[in-house]
């Protein structure tokens, strides 16, 4: 049996980017967290979720808007999005460079009065983020034909669901070790 593709609207379309990039933001928060437990040595970091480095982390997708207290504390922020990456940056594009600038050194249309405590962790480039978001929708995909597999193969005899089962844990475990290596890879660049 196919699975038959429709054509879906754009509506339809940004919902469901929407749900790729937060479910990949969770999956980029849980990474941040054992990357810093890694990095402290220190189990209880992740479990936790409290740095001693940074007195607040937190998992963006959306830059607009966007104001984070003037308080003093350090606080890093992960962007899981496309909106700025560490290659624009490095070629000097003004618009990444204003929107980062205006991140860490703006509250509004004020002046940031502490200005060295906000750190921004962001893709490092466009293909590799777009690598995750893909790995992230085809998790998404296999889950949701996971939920589905007694539908879609109503009536097949329960060894050919079994199969199935199988067949689609082989491809979200390898997604998923995949998506792993490319996070990795992905969020090199911090300002």
């Amino acid at each position: 049996m196919r699975l038959r593709l429709t054509e879906t609207s754009s509506t339809t379309r940004e919902q469901n980017y929407k749900e790729v990039l937060d479910w990949l933001s969770g999956y980029v928060d849980d990474a941040t967290w054992r990357k810093l437990d890694l990095a402290k040595g220190r189990k209880e970091v992740a479990a936790k979720r409290k740095s001693s480095i940074f007195a607040e982390v937190e998992t963006i997708t959306n830059v607009t808007g966007l104001e984070i207290p003037d308080d003093g504390r350090y606080k890093l922020l992960v962007l899981v999005s496309d909106s700025v990456v560490g290659d624009e940056l490095d070629k000097g594009d003004q618009r990444a460079k204003q929107l980062v600038e205006n991140i860490m050194f703006k509250i509004g249309e004020k002046q940031r009065t502490e200005r060295n405590t906000v750190y921004i962790l962001l893709p490092s480039t466009q293909d590799l983020f777009q690598c995750a978001v893909e790995l992230s929708a085809s998790r998404i995909a296999c889950d949701k034909v996971t939920d589905e597999i007694e539908n879609i193969y109503k009536g097949a005899a329960k060894e050919v669901i079994d199969v199935q089962r199988g067949m689609i844990n082989t491809i979200n475990e390898h997604r998923l070790r995949r998506l792993g290596e490319v996070v990795l890879g992905t969020y090199t660049s911090i300002t």
